[in-house]
């Protein structure tokens, strides 16, 4: 049986929450369940929402159009909609269909269950941790989803293997987690400690909260109480703060496209971007780093995904020309490799470069990209000196 929303809460509310008003998060869901929408609570609203993401998008009881207008009401509370249903509502729809599968259902999810079969065959871990593992990268999509395609994220869409396998690690957002537990987790033992700390940060004045008094309002909750269930949480535990909203864009992906060059793998790292290219047809960087990882196997091929993401927009633009600069001078082309370089006005910060040792053959390094230009600048010099300023013609 699928259970698409797990709620926290009891028949017969307990007032150990709130030294004034009785809360429970399942009694109010249950008894606002047909309330119109601007008519009913913020811990209504978000385990409607939870409930519609986390139900298979063709057994929902509702249009996505639901779905929307609950997210428009719960904005214009001023509550974070899309960092709140981050940690909220992603491990729901993971649990969801982790459950689907488990079930064998047939004929449904066959794109999610294909994807889970074709990663345990190459799983290097162990059987037992597999199932865990899965669902942890699944939640990681849908949180990521949230913020690049809402579309998506309704539709349940399966990711490519190559951006799947190699997501991020998952990133806190206790604030967010902090808004959750206090409307939809009826006992503060079941709270995170973080949302503890931030619940008598609040009450203390310590910090402004990350919705409007008036919806905090909706529950009161007891500062003694709360300072008491966290300091029986912190003795174990380390909380974590303010950590960037995690999204697809290319730059969570670097690191791991590091990892997989440094050990010889370069056809995984091109599969990475090659997918996030797909995904992100916009994204200026993703066609940047494919080129860049296609460069030491095939300079030619590498010409192609380095101009299309010329093209458009992205992070680093000066890159993008030594990339450029780099592949028409291993194509004997240094005279259109020196006007790529002489278009560099400023190149700020440190990026993954390919350092030519020998000749043709590249060696992966990590440096300041100003120092990296200048010694592409003066090796592409010295090469047009050599030859005289002759130049095997243009690739671009």
């Amino acid at each position: 049986m699928l259970d698409g929303l797990v709620m926290t809460g009891v028949v017969r509310p307990l007032e150990v929450a709130s030294g004034l008003t009785p809360f429970d998060a399942t009694e109010i869901f249950m008894r606002e369940l047909r309330e119109p929408i601007p008519n009913a609570s913020t811990t209504t609203l978000l385990l409607r929402a939870s409930k519609h993401v986390s139900t298979p998008p063709d057994m929902r009881m509702s249009d996505d159009d639901v779905f929307l207008a609950i997210w428009a009401e719960l904005a214009r509370r001023g509550v974070p909609v899309e960092r709140v249903l981050r940690v909220g509502a992603a491990p729901r729809v993971a649990a969801s269909i982790a459950s689907l599968l488990t079930a064998e259902l047939p004929a449904l999810l066959m794109d999610w269950r294909g994807l889970r079969d074709g990663c345990q065959a190459a799983w290097r871990g162990s059987t037992a941790d597999y199932p865990q593992w899965f669902e942890a990268q699944v939640t990681e999509w849908f949180t990521r989803l949230l913020a690049s395609d809402i579309k998506a994220f309704l539709n349940w869409s399966v990711p490519q293997k190559a951006v799947f396998v190699n997501l991020p690690p998952p990133q806190a957002d206790p604030e967010a987690q902090w808004i959750w537990d206090r409307f939809t987790v009826t006992h503060l033992e079941l709270w995170a400690t973080e949302s503890l700390i931030l619940e008598w940060d609040t009450a203390r004045g310590r910090r402004a909260g990350l919705c409007p008094d008036r919806v905090l309002a909706a529950r009161v909750v007891d500062a003694e109480v709360v300072a008491t269930a966290a300091l029986d949480k912190l003795a174990s535990q380390t909380p974590h703060r303010n950590q960037p909203a995690p999204d697809l864009s290319t730059k969570h992906f670097v690191q791991q496209a590091l990892i997989h060059l440094r050990r010889g793998n370069q056809a995984a790292a091109e599969e990475m971007f090659t997918a996030l290219a797909y995904m992100n047809p916009a994204d200026g960087d993703a066609l940047n780093n494919l080129g860049f990882c296609i460069i030491p196997v095939s300079p030619v091929r590498a010409l192609g995904p380095l101009a299309r993401g010329a093209q458009l927009p992205m992070g680093n633009p000066a890159l993008s020309l030594a990339n450029r600069a780099l592949v028409n001078h291993l194509l004997g082309d240094n005279q259109l490799a020196a006007q790529f370089l002489d278009q560099i006005a400023v190149a700020h910060g440190n990026a993954a470069v390919w350092l030519e040792r020998e000749c043709g053959v590249l060696e992966l390094a990590v440096m300041a990209l100003d120092s990296y230009v200048d010694q592409l600048r003066t090796h592409v010099v010295n090469s047009l000196e050599v030859s005289g300023g002759a130049s095997s013609g243009s690739h671009e």
